[in-house]
């Protein structure tokens, strides 16, 4: 059974376009080709049948409704989604870092299961020096999040690295519709943590084209810096100027 290494198709679905395709630089070789959910960056017993029915049952079902819920609803002032949706988001979170495979390059597969029972390995911990500052620091205990959710109002659609995560500025941005993501925002102080109300969930909205903008600059960028996969964009053109934009002196 072909698995999805990185990105879970319920994610990748809501890329598409009209024909049910996606566009995706490919870092390998500089350009831009078309892809589908169903068989991109799979591979064929990827993931033992356990950890498939484990992401499944215990990441992706419940992410499934997390993302319907955030394409339903259009954010009215002072609506505040289910609280529940903060640890779906979370273990979404875990699996996209668990899945990365810089940690498959050494360890089995399988070891997202040891992601969600023991906490990340020293291994983990060391490569996440690979990754952002603040992811790193999140998953050492050094650093608090809370989990919000940004609705993108403008006409320029959001991208998905292969990694899934892009920090812009002080969070770390989770894009799961080209304009809807999850944030993860840092708690960085004792008088934060002492204020903040768990059962108040933040809702972004970005009505600035030129934010959005520099977040997928952002995504390109730190994807050619960690794992040199893919970007996937709902539109040819526009994942090919992102693309000219960042590589032009190059």
């Amino acid at each position: 059974m072909d698995a999805h290494i990185q990105m879970p198709k319920l994610i990748l679905k809501n890329f598409v376009d009209i024909y049910g395709a996606f566009f995706y630089f490919d870092f390998s070789d500089g350009r831009v080709k078309k892809g589908h959910p169903k068989t991109f960056y799979t591979e064929e017993n990827y993931y033992s049948e356990n950890v498939e029915k484990f992401l499944g049952s215990v990441v992706e079902s419940p992410l499934g409704r997390l993302v319907a819920y955030l394409k339903e609803t259009s954010f009215e002032p002072n609506e505040c989604p289910p609280q529940n949706y903060v640890e779906v988001a979370r273990m979404y979170l875990l699996s996209l870092i668990g899945r990365s495979p810089k940690f498959a390059e050494e360890e089995p597969h399988g070891t997202i299961y040891y992601q969600f029972t023991n906490g990340f390995s020293n291994y983990q911990k060391r490569n996440l020096a690979a990754s952002t500052v603040i992811m790193r620091e999140f998953f050492e205990g050094k650093r608090r999040f809370k989990i919000s959710f940004m609705d993108n109002t403008t006409s320029e659609t959001l991208v998905l690295p292969t990694g899934g995560l892009t920090q812009y500025g002080a969070v770390v941005i989770s894009p799961v519709t080209p304009f809807r993501a999850i944030v993860f925002e840092p708690i960085l102080s004792e008088q934060e943590e002492t204020e903040y109300d768990r059962n108040v969930i933040d809702l972004y909205c970005i009505s600035e084209t030129k934010t959005v903008h520099e977040i997928n600059i952002e995504s390109i960028r730190q994807e050619a810096k960690r794992d040199r996969k893919y970007v996937v964009a709902k539109t040819r053109e526009y994942i090919q100027c992102l693309r000219d934009e960042v590589f032009k002196d190059t």
